[in-house]
């Protein structure tokens, strides 16, 4: 009735919980987008995801996480690619990592994540998911940097 077409989730990798979260959406009709969180999250990396998605409908899909995807390994250009057809929401947000693999949450663009590029293949797939802005760096005052990460954005937009 809210008109929700995606609840970002996350579900245990036991069959039946896949299962029972399935048979709801399905009831509901509401899709769940499951939030890959990097190398230590179930559902973090690629192949993870083929594994969820291929016992799965398109009830499931992906909200990419782009920093995660990148802590886990993966291209999150190549991910938008491979699951185009259920990619259901975007966390904009960005990392670098130093020489022992420690993340570093940095202005969005400025590390791994290729952002101008990102918006390019967003753009031109139409997409209409849900998409935000996430950043935790500066935790005692992270107000300069969240606006900092959206002139990255608005410079992206401007650029395609």
């Amino acid at each position: 009735m809210a008109g929700v077409k995606a609840i970002t989730s996350n579900v245990s990798d036991d069959d039946a919980a896949i299962a029972m979260t399935e048979r709801l959406a399905e009831e509901f009709d509401i899709n769940i987008a499951i939030h890959n969180h990097g190398q230590k999250h179930r559902w973090g990396s690629t192949e993870q995801l083929d594994e969820l998605f291929g016992k799965t409908s398109k009830r499931f899909g992906l909200c990419l996480d782009t920093a995660w995807m990148l802590d886990a390994g993966g291209d999150p250009l190549a991910a938008v690619d491979k699951y185009a057809d259920r990619l259901m929401g975007v966390h904009l947000k960005d990392f670098t990592f130093d020489a022992d693999g420690k993340a570093q949450d940095v202005i969005v663009g400025t590390g791994g994540l290729n952002l101008l590029e990102l918006m390019r293949k967003l753009n031109a797939m139409d997409y209409s998911g849900y998409m935000s802005l996430e950043y935790e760096g500066d935790v005692d005052a992270p107000l300069p940097s969240v606006m900092m990460c959206l002139g990255a954005i608005r410079t992206a937009i401007d650029a395609m």
